[in-house]
């Protein structure tokens, strides 16, 4: 089974507050083909923040939030985060061993998307499928499914 694990990079560009914002709403709804989307109940928090300090209604939250399955984020993720390499942030490093032990643990086709370069080259070196969906103009591109672990699948890419 395929699943999109989504991280605020990303996710963000569905509730903040731009010409763009009704295309990636639409984007993450035609995004699930089938595929369920997931992600750290980090991602809640990181949005509730974002949305606060730029006064932005919270309900833009939950339309996107509404989408996305939540992940509980235990004991053992702040373990396996702590093993991951220095350079990424500690909510990305978070996000990463969220979706590395989701994946692992249901046995999924699991496909993280990102905006974050940092982010992408580190669940790249720890075999995790990335994805950036976001276009040069800030539009959504749509999922392609990689065909090997570790592939970094871009637009436009051969």
């Amino acid at each position: 089974m395929r699943v999109v694990y989504i991280n605020a990079s990303v996710a963000l560009r569905a509730a903040l507050p731009s010409h763009q914002r009704d295309a990636w709403r639409d984007w993450l709804t035609a995004t699930k083909d089938g595929a369920p989307i997931v992600s750290a109940r980090l991602l809640r928090t990181e949005m509730i923040r974002a949305l606060r300090r730029d006064g932005i209604d919270l309900v833009e939250a939950d339309k996107v939030l509404g989408r996305v399955r939540m992940l509980p984020v235990t004991g053992a993720t702040f373990v396996d985060a702590e093993q991951i390499g220095p350079t990424v942030k500690t909510l990305d490093a978070l996000h990463l061993a969220s979706a590395q032990f989701f994946g692992r643990q249901a046995g999924v086709d699991l496909t993280l998307l990102t905006h974050d370069q940092t982010m992408r080259s580190v669940a790249e070196t720890m075999g995790l499928r990335t994805f950036d969906p976001v276009g040069p103009d800030n539009t959504p591109h749509a999922v392609e499914w990689p065909m090997s672990p570790g592939r970094d699948v871009n637009p436009g890419e051969p």
